[in-house]
């Protein structure tokens, strides 16, 4: 080896001191290689950058992975879930994940109004899904995206009424920062209008999805959709036998059970005779089937019963003034509660209610988790499959998505058609470059074989030639690829047509794994096919040789 090295290295000490025929076919064979590695890295870099911002843009409208009743229908409206599991939010605690928050979808129609040059009002109209969040939601995609206003302000107890809409939406709706625009939704067969406030608009890129998705508060779509059930308790304005009418109802859907304290019954009223100030309880429950996900140790019952309490106080007969002051002094009317003035002979009853703000907020139409890492989403999936329980189901972003991320997983063979191409180039150069070697030097392999040097070992000072040239290119074409990668991930100076491609800049992501890899099968290729051509020297005659001029 100490021969062979010695000798190859004195060759190429020979090849930058003299004018050789050899010279430019040396840079042409370092070069091909520098350019052929920069281009297989700068390719890798930009379609897997590709892949990811795309991929990203996706899961921020829809997470990595969705949960929800095994039932689903196959529409856009989500059914309702209990949002109670012992899934959420314990999830949070597993490794890999990154959050787990509540969700429901809802189609509606967007109608906006303005006044144009004639001064007459004119309509747009636009169909769109509405995502319904809650106060887990994470907004690290959407606050990225954001180009005008803010974020929904969302908050526990309060209903937002701020909408989040895309600047393909603004745009076709002529739609600005806290204007106001009217959601109609269907709900049992009929139109339901929600007047709204646009608090910020967002770009993403994404066109089929930009112009389709708008974010509100889940609790507009629980209202909306009746899911669960609201308590209500209050005095009817007649009165039976001397006694007050006391009568309960549910806001929501179906049929209604009450329990004034003795069982759940039909019966909706309870006679009361005026005396003393009292409280009175009242559970409603419904009488639909159990819902997916829910258990209930009373009764089988789609929805969580909801309580309604009704403060009964009695003043003697007052005068309208006195009424007027006494509906408006804030200890009896509070915030959430409702109170009513009843005239009865002798006296006022005031009544004031309150529920516990209705079973609805039990309930979101699923669950979405995501990841740290998108490598996980297969095993993650499996995971979370096993520990959800039989009622409801897993759906990936990949099969929610199957036709964008076949279309990205094409671009895979695009970098192995790129790789293939330049690693055939390069090996076709670095052959051609040690045939041109063994030419010039075929008076020099004469004479070492006639001095005893083994084929071996003359095989081998060629190889090694070749070794050197292709460290040098990889070399230089990593630092070519690297510094041009760095650059354009600095100052995104290569831009995109991002109405056809969805993002506006050509994306990097640098994988220093991947880079070491690509330039350790190059090399490791390229050295197996330098056996070929070093074969070459074995077959030639040393008298021959030694002649040939």
């Amino acid at each position: 080896m100490n021969f062979s090295w010695h000798i190859a290295k004195r060759m190429l000490k020979n090849e930058k001191g003299e004018d050789r025929f050899a010279r430019p076919v040396l840079r042409i064979a370092v070069w091909s290689i520098a350019l052929g590695i920069a281009v297989m890295i700068l390719s890798l870099s930009v379609v897997t950058g590709f892949q990811e911002e795309i991929r990203n843009k996706v899961i921020g409208f829809g997470a990595h992975i969705q949960i929800t009743a095994f039932n689903a229908n196959p529409s856009l409206e989500s059914d309702p879930v209990l949002i109670s599991q012992d899934f959420y939010p314990s999830l949070n605690d597993e490794p890999g994940v990154k959050n787990i928050q509540v969700y429901a979808y809802k189609p509606s129609i967007l109608q906006s109004q303005e006044l144009d040059s004639n001064k007459e009002w004119r309509r747009e109209i636009q169909g769109v899904l509405i995502k319904g969040v809650s106060g887990d939601y994470n907004w690290d995609f959407l606050s990225e995206n954001l180009v005008e206003g803010r974020l929904p302000d969302i908050e526990t107890n309060v209903v937002s009424q701020d909408i989040l809409i895309s600047r393909t939406l603004a745009s076709r709706l002529r739609l600005h920062v806290n204007d106001t625009v009217s959601s109609f939704f269907i709900s049992n067969n009929a139109p339901r209008e929600r007047k709204l406030k646009v608090c910020g608009i967002y770009h993403t890129g994404m066109d089929e999805l930009d112009k389709k998705l708008v974010f509100i508060d889940l609790k507009h779509l629980r209202v909306i959709n009746n899911w669960g059930i609201t308590a209500m308790l209050y005095v009817r304005n007649d009165v039976k036998d001397g006694k007050l009418i006391i009568e309960a109802d549910g806001r929501g859907s179906g049929n209604y059970l009450f329990d004034f304290g003795n069982g759940f019954s039909t019966r909706s009223t309870l006679l009361l005779k005026p005396g003393a100030d009292t409280t009175i309880r009242v559970v409603v429950a419904s009488t639909e089937n159990t819902l997916y996900g829910e258990t209930s140790d009373e009764f089988a019952s789609k929805w969580i019963p909801d309580t309604a309490w009704l403060a009964l106080s009695y003043y003697p007969k007052i005068t309208a003034a006195s009424e007027y002051e006494l509906e408006s002094n804030p200890e009896v009317e509070q915030a959430g509660d409702t109170h009513f003035v009843y005239h009865h002979p002798g006296l006022n009853v005031i009544a004031k209610m309150h529920n516990s703000g209705g079973s609805g907020k039990y309930y979101a139409g699923g669950f979405e988790v995501l990841l740290n890492n998108w490598n996980d989403l297969q095993d993650s999936d499996e995971f979370i499959y096993k520990n959800i329980g039989p009622e409801f189901q897993t759906k990936t972003i990949r099969e929610l998505h199957q036709d964008l991320f076949q279309w990205l997983s094409y671009l895979d063979l695009n970098i192995w058609v790129i790789l293939t191409l330049m690693l055939l180039v390069s090996l076709i150069n670095m052959c051609s470059t040690l045939l041109v070697l063994i030419l010039e030097r075929t008076n020099m392999i004469g004479l070492l074989k006639a001095l005893g040097a083994s084929n071996k070992k003359l095989q081998m000072v060629f190889f090694y030639n070749g070794v050197v040239l292709i460290g040098k290119g990889l070399i230089i074409g990593n630092i070519i690829a690297i510094g041009f990668a760095l650059l354009q991930w600095q100052t995104g100076f290569l831009s995109l047509d991002q109405s056809t491609y969805f993002i506006d800049t050509v994306p990097i992501r640098m994988d220093i794994l991947s880079i070491i890899l690509l330039n350790a099968g190059t090399m490791i290729i390229c050295m197996v096919t330098l056996l070929l051509p070093t074969w070459l020297v074995s077959r030639i005659s040393p008298i021959k040789a030694i002649r040939f001029d």
